[in-house]
């Protein structure tokens, strides 16, 4: 379906807020995500003029399709940050697995780094709006507060989501009052109380998720209860 870039702002450092708005509703669950091609990009390379973003919004804004992208060095990231409002695009490929199920007693532990939070958004958007009961663990990483994205809304889900608990580290971080380390199988074998019945679900890039699916299993959990999202094309 088309889409219109409607407003692009910072959301953190390298990191930008888009919303694309559309003539039709658009259909997806909270955690899933979209692909976005660019019609008559500023630059063009052989990686194509697609990529695949989460919603960060909620599936109540039916023709909003808001995501957040880092900068890097491909035509169709100059692109994204270059553009001007009123840029023409097309949204379809709604895809991905990472939704709340309707099992209230299953423990949700997200583990995630960096742009992986994107689609979390929209599930944790969600659950503050429609108060549905999860319990919900976070642990998320970045390398420091000018770069973790949506950190202090993530704070405020501690109060107003009430099985919501944030487990944020800042790796390279040396005033950040909290948690510096890098996530390992020690660091969520101490925040992950194994004994309940957990479901997993990891998202990031291409080097954090296989990184996190291993220590996972590391510590004994079992992956038929993983789920994951594999953000590429930075």
């Amino acid at each position: 379906m088309k889409a219109i870039l409607t407003k692009k702002e910072d959301a953190a450092e390298g990191t930008m807020y888009t919303e694309f708005i559309t003539e039709e509703e658009i259909k997806f669950a909270p955690g899933q995500f979209f692909r976005l091609s660019l019609i008559n990009p500023i630059y063009t390379d052989n990686r194509g003029n697609s990529r695949f973003f989460g919603f960060i919004n909620t599936p109540s804004q039916v023709k909003l399709a808001a995501t957040i992208t880092r900068n890097g060095p491909s035509a169709f990231k100059r692109s994204m940050f270059e553009a001007l409002p009123g840029m023409e695009a097309e949204i379809d490929g709604i895809n991905g697995n990472i939704v709340f199920s309707d099992d209230l007693d299953k423990v949700i532990v997200i583990v995630t780094g960096g742009i992986g939070v994107a689609p979390i958004m929209s599930l944790l958007r969600w659950e503050n709006q429609e108060s549905r009961g999860h319990k919900i663990l976070l642990i998320n990483s970045n390398t420091n507060r000018k770069r973790a994205i949506f950190l202090e809304e993530l704070r405020e889900y501690e109060h107003a989501i009430p099985n919501f608990k944030l487990e944020a580290t800042m790796t390279q971080d040396p005033d950040w009052g909290g948690e510096t380390r890098r996530i390992d199988a020690d660091y969520l074998k101490e925040k992950i109380n194994l004994g309940e019945d957990n479901m997993y679900y990891i998202t990031g890039t291409p080097r954090f998720v296989p990184d996190m699916v291993k220590h996972l299993r590391g510590i004994g959990a079992d992956p038929a209860k993983m789920k994951f999202e594999i953000f590429t094309g930075y």
